[in-house]
């Protein structure tokens, strides 16, 4: 259990956190304009992003979770006494025979 990554305990150093991955003179200033990408980064993310198939599994799962929660509150509505009413008291049975 020590020995598990999930587990161990995350330990930083201060030169980890004090020192950037990469200088400040170096990074994009916000709203400046990037470069276009080239055509061999259009066609990896097109690749990465494009899988056939993907898109039909995707919407067959969302469609899945949608049917459970309707599911759901069909019978959670079902089961549940309406909002103003209350539950009235059973009386027991008269055993036959028996006045």
């Amino acid at each position: 259990m020590a020995n598990d990554p999930l587990l161990a305990p995350l330990m930083l150093t201060h030169e980890a956190i004090l020192t950037p991955s990469t200088p400040a003179e170096q990074a994009p200033t916000p709203g400046a304009a990037l470069p276009a990408p080239t055509e061999e980064q259009v066609q990896a993310s097109d690749r990465a992003f494009a899988t056939p198939g993907e898109q039909e599994l995707v919407a067959g799962l969302l469609g899945m979770q949608v049917g459970v929660l309707v599911l759901r509150d069909l019978f959670v509505q079902t089961v549940e006494a309406p909002a103003g009413e209350k539950e009235r008291p059973r009386k027991p049975k008269e055993e036959e025979g028996v006045r």
